[in-house]
């Protein structure tokens, strides 16, 4: 958002506005984050079905599983 911002047509102070709401709008979010309990079982099903949509690894694509 914020690169979006920067290359956007607007004066430096509405630029700085954008941020900053965009950041307070992001703290606001974040403050009331309860962390899933069973956040190892969604990795585990992200990384099983990756491969369905394109996904990737730090080795390249992402394969279905054999």
């Amino acid at each position: 958002m914020k690169t979006a911002i920067d290359k956007a047509k607007i004066g430096n102070t509405d630029k700085q506005e954008a941020i900053a709401s965009l950041s307070k709008i992001a703290k606001q979010a974040e403050s009331s984050f309860i962390p899933n309990e069973n956040f190892e079982q969604v990795i585990e099903r992200e990384r099983r079905e990756s491969w369905k949509y394109g996904g990737r690894t730090v080795f390249g694509l992402a394969r279905k599983p054999k």
